[in-house]
């Protein structure tokens, strides 16, 4: 757990150039390299914005918009990145989710999308 409380885990990678040297000859010591791994891939799955969910005893929890109103969802989170969470529960696609839900926010408020 990282000091914000976010699951990590961290693996030693080595990287191979496999372009031709003469595009890379000139990158010297200490050179940076974003890499994008791909751990899961699930075809069709329900993903929503990680800032939308908050913790609910031991599961989550989000809102989503429906008539002008927030309503409270417990949800199931198989796994989730930096930006966004894979949801078991079932959520309709292109819900409208509130993020960044104050801790004061409370299931039936009014809100407004943007």
């Amino acid at each position: 757990m990282s000091a914000l409380g976010i699951e990590e885990q961290r693996v030693h990678a080595v990287i191979d150039i496999t372009a031709p040297p003469a595009q890379w000859h000139g990158l010297g010591d200490g050179f940076k390299v974003e890499v994008r791994v791909l751990v899961q891939v699930l075809e069709g799955a329900t993903l929503v914005p990680v800032s939308a969910l908050f913790p609910m005893g031991s599961r989550w929890g989000l809102f989503v918009m429906e008539q002008g109103r927030a309503r409270l969802h417990e949800v199931d989170v198989a796994s989730r990145n930096g930006v966004d969470a894979w949801l078991r529960s079932p959520l309709a696609t292109g819900t409208p989710v509130v993020v960044y839900p104050d801790s004061k926010f409370q299931d039936g408020a009014r809100v407004k999308g943007r």
